[in-house]
């Protein structure tokens, strides 16, 4: 097969084994060219400017620059290559991520090799692989997310958001008080304010609350 008509991979993966296993995985199959391999988030990059592939295998789970990081630059490089991230799990906040880097495909190490063969030239082909479920239960946790934060927002004032932020920090009452230049009676009428607003049960809870919804 011509080499202009194959696919130009780059493999990015810190265990030595598994990009022996893909590399043979790959050049057994006449439509695909191996350019290169990387194993850390710093040679990804650089590998990539080099041998401009069409096709990213990129490992989440990178030494010295993380895969989302590896991601996130060269979507702001606007690098040409399709990035698919190879990975034993993702949780739903670095799916979103790795969607909104311009991630084009994201495949399970656990599933088998016709699989990923499949995805990476469905890739190519300019096709996204993303398992729908995933995706789907992400964007609603995000959007469910965004819609409590909103409601928040509109329901403490400006005062009561910026305790939350400090408690969240787990400073006391006292240190509160100073950091505002307000009353320690005055902190303890705000967090009553907040508890019962939020429909809590006390310090715990807030913090709690406050690190789930992004209020840290």
């Amino acid at each position: 097969m011509d080499m202009h008509s194959t696919i130009g991979l780059v493999i990015a993966d810190d265990h030595p084994m598994t990009v022996l296993g893909l590399s043979a995985l790959f050049d057994a199959e006449a439509d695909f060219s191996l350019l290169g391999t990387a194993d850390n988030g710093i040679d990804v990059i650089r590998t990539v400017r080099e041998c401009a592939p069409d096709v990213l295998l990129l490992d989440i789970a990178m030494p010295k620059q993380d895969g989302l990081s590896v991601l996130r630059e060269l979507h702001a490089e606007k690098v040409s290559c399709k990035t698919i991230l190879h990975t034993y799990q993702i949780d739903d906040e670095r799916l979103v991520q790795a969607m909104q880097y311009g991630v084009w495909g994201v495949v399970m190490k656990t599933l088998p090799p016709p699989v990923l063969l499949k995805a990476v030239r469905t890739v190519y082909a300019g096709e996204r692989w993303l398992e729908m479920d995933n995706v789907s239960r992400a964007l609603v946790n995000k959007h469910n997310h965004d819609i409590r934060r909103k409601q928040v927002c509109e329901l403490l004032t400006s005062r009561e958001l910026e305790l939350v932020k400090i408690v969240a920090k787990g400073l006391r009452n006292k240190a509160i008080s100073e950091q505002l230049h307000i009353q320690e009676g005055t902190v303890r009428i705000h967090l009553h304010n907040i508890y019962a607003k939020l429909e809590l049960d006390g310090r715990g809870a807030l913090i709690a609350f406050a690190q789930q919804n992004g209020f840290t």
